[in-house]
Formats: C-alpha cells, sequence, structure tokens
C-alpha cells in the first residue's frame, strides 16, 4: 500500500548520473535517447580510466595494453551495449576510478595532492556500490592490499593517517546513501576496509616499538 521506496531498493546513483549528465550534455536530445547511448558513454570511459590507473602501477605500454584488453572485453561489450540502461558500466567506471584515486594518492610525493586524491577515491568508492553492487568486490582486494602496506611501504608517518582518511571517507559518503548506510558499514565490505585499516594502525604503532631487526618479525606474528 505504500509503495516502492525507491532510496532503500533503487541504484540511485545510476539514475542521479544520467539525470546530471544529460542536464550538462543533453542538449536537444530526447532523454530516452540519452539513456540508450548512456551505458556505452560511461563502457568506453572506462577504457581511459584503467588506463589512467594502469599506468600508475605499470607505466604506460601497461596502460595503454589494459585499455586494449578492456575495449574488447565481451562482459563489457554485452552488459554495456546500445540501449542496456543497466548499473554495470556505471559502477565499473567509477570503481576503476576510485581505485586510480587511492593508488595515485597513496603515490603522490605532494601531500596536499594525496589528500585530494585519497577524499576523491573515499567519495567515489561509495558511489560506485550505489550504482552496481558488485562494485563491492573492488573492497576485498583492497582490504588485502592495506593489509601489506606496513611490510612493503616505509613512510609509515604517511600510511598511518592516509588510510584512515580514506575509509573515514568511505564510511562517511556511504551514510549519504539509505541503499548502503548500515547495510555496507556493517557488512562484509565495511568489515572489509575496517579491520585492515586497524591493523596498519596497530601493525606501525608495533612496529615502532620493535627493535628495527625485528619490526616485519612482529608485524607478522601480529598479522
Amino acid at each position: 500500500p505504500h509503495g516502492r521506496d525507491i532510496s532503500q531498493t533503487s541504484q540511485v546513483v545510476l539514475h542521479v548520473t544520467a539525470a546530471v549528465t544529460y542536464w550538462i550534455f543533453g542538449g536537444g536530445m530526447e532523454l530516452y535517447d540519452f539513456t540508450i547511448l548512456f551505458p556505452v558513454v560511461f563502457g568506453s570511459l572506462s577504457t581511459i580510466v584503467i588506463f589512467a590507473l594502469v599506468r600508475v602501477i605499470g607505466g604506460t605500454t601497461a596502460g595503454l595494453l589494459s585499455a586494449l584488453f578492456l575495449s574488447v572485453s565481451l562482459p563489457l561489450i554485452v552488459r554495456g551495449s546500445i540501449g542496456w540502461f543497466k548499473s554495470e558500466p556505471l559502477g565499473l567506471f567509477f570503481g576503476i576510478l576510485a581505485l586510480y584515486f587511492l593508488l595515485s594518492g597513496l603515490n603522490s610525493k605532494n601531500r596536499k595532492v594525496a589528500i585530494v586524491k585519497l577524499i576523491a577515491a573515499g567519495i567515489t568508492v561509495p558511489l560506485s556500490i550505489s550504482a552496481w553492487g558488485g562494485s563491492q568486490f573492488f573492497i576485498i582486494p583492497i582490504g588485502i592490499f592495506f593489509l601489506t602496506l606496513p611490510f612493503v611501504r616505509s613512510d609509515h608517518k604517511f600510511i598511518m593517517w592516509a588510510i584512515p582518511l580514506f575509509t573515514a571517507i568511505v564510511f562517511l559518503v556511504s551514510l549519504s546513501f539509505e541503499r548502503l548506510s548500515s547495510n555496507f558499514i556493517f557488512g562484509l565490505g565495511g568489515a572489509s576496509l575496517l579491520i585492515p585499516t586497524i591493523f596498519i594502525v596497530a601493525c606501525i604503532f608495533i612496529q615502532s616499538k620493535s627493535n628495527e631487526n625485528k619490526k616485519t618479525r612482529n608485524g607478522l606474528l601480529f598479522l
């Protein structure tokens, strides 16, 4: 009798992004025609973003190859074809963009730039999950990656505040979406971020109190 609770059950970011981009780029096009092209546009933009992401990891050549492989990826073509106004292309775009902001922020030598990118990553992750629930699978590799940071990075003072900043922004922005909110924060996705973040802080503290030769051993024992 009360109808459907849109904010609780719908992929709000998909609808809002379509509305905003139509308002900016729609011109005289019909909204229906715009939504037909919408998945193709964001699927194509994903190839640009994955180029930027992989270039951060492995250089320009690797970035170009990854963009090429994604552009001919059958799942992306099938789920991002013309007329398929669904959430996967947009969720994938935001998910890859979040990874780019996160990794480039962690690699940035300029701390102000790093803060901006980490905040952008923290904002983009909930957008991706709100657009497409499958984006939560991005969270698990991020959590595993966080667990390795105390052992592979020497700039512990930076990591000590950078990762909690990212996690805090993710949780705060998630509260803006009724469909996410507590379901994400207290679910597998939230735990996959919160536990590694707590581990990083605790592990770095333990390593700071350990002898130079025993830092890695004590960190691994804590893990």
